[in-house]
């Protein structure tokens, strides 16, 4: 590649700088012409190479300055640390529930996290409220008997621990489904069905690719700013370190774009594995924070509107 064209494709694939930029990269300009009074001889980059670079890296940190997280993403997250704080249920254990969040006209939010699947009844449901700087959290077992392992009636931390003990060793959680599944059949005055996720109806791989490539071609951000915006608040959110934001891989097979109420948002897929098997047939050892991660980001804004961590994905569970 010669430098022109690496010149022009620095210039083309830099990130889209946010507001104020370009009378920024103006200051910067004039300072770097008025300091260099003399020609710099045997330069192994011309001028033209360093400067773009220099506005590669400052659009980049400009743009990573300029993250934002909406209300109902800040809202979960910091619903899981008082739901942490206060039962115990780290953001690992969070593999065993469903996670919403819902904004109230007064500004408060509610976070709701539901047993998933067989283990609704004994996980129960968890309840965060979050108003102003008051935050309080309520459990539908609370004053309940958790004691007697697997026999007992509600599951608290102490079987989750034991779960994520089990998972982490053999992978397999089907002793726990199908005990968590005959207790909460035992104790329900009703049973209520499992809801299902539905099922895209007659939705071929070519339709989906070509609603795809539509809704790509409507965002104002690239895929590849999209991209960098869910990376930034991965690492802001669960303070990846940098070895593992190293590892941290985008998935885009499971990264989509879609849209609600008229607005174009882009779902962004992650799955981090810190100590891949050599043998594809053979789970990987589990180490702290592997798993999914997805973000989902307003095409026009950049802004997170939601964000999660899955452990159970990436090849491990």
């Amino acid at each position: 590649m010669t430098e022109q064209e690496l010149i022009r494709r620095l210039r083309d694939e830099r990130p889209a700088p946010p507001a104020g930029f370009e009378e920024r990269q103006d200051k910067l300009l004039l300072s770097l012409t008025q300091k260099e009074e003399k020609p710099i001889m045997k330069r192994k980059m011309s001028a033209a190479l360093v400067f773009a670079v220099v506005l590669v890296l400052l659009s980049v940190s400009a743009f990573a300055a300029s993250l934002v997280f909406s209300p109902k993403a800040d809202a979960g997250l910091r619903a899981d640390k008082v739901l942490e704080e206060k039962y115990g249920i780290t953001d690992e254990m969070q593999v065993f529930f469903h996670r919403s969040v819902n904004e109230n006209p007064d500004g408060s939010a509610v976070a709701i996290y539901t047993g998933n699947w067989d283990l609704e009844y004994v996980l129960g449901e968890y309840t965060v409220t979050l108003n102003g700087q008051e935050a309080t959290a309520a459990w539908s077992h609370d004053g309940e008997d958790t004691s007697g392992g697997l026999d007992a009636k509600a599951w608290g931390v102490e079987q989750l621990n034991e779960m994520m003990r089990l998972y982490k060793e053999t992978h397999d959680m089907s002793a726990y489904y199908e005990k968590g599944a005959a207790i909460g059949k035992k104790y329900r005055s009703t049973v209520e069905p499992l809801v299902t996720p539905p099922v895209a109806s007659g939705t071929s791989e070519e339709e989906w690719k070509a609603r795809q490539s539509a809704l790509k071609e409507k965002s104002k951000l690239s895929e590849n700013e999209l991209i960098l915006i869910a990376r930034q608040a991965i690492e802001a959110a669960y303070g990846l370190n940098a070895d593992q934001m190293g590892k941290l891989t985008h998935n885009p097979g499971m990264s989509w774009y879609l849209e609600q109420d008229n607005q174009l948002y882009y779902e962004a897929c992650f799955g981090l594995i810190q100590q891949p098997s050599a043998d594809p047939n053979v789970y990987p050892d589990y180490t702290p924070m592997d798993g999914e991660y997805g973000v989902l980001i307003n095409t026009d804004t950049g802004v997170v509107e939601d964000i999660f961590y899955d452990a159970a994905l990436a090849g491990n569970g």
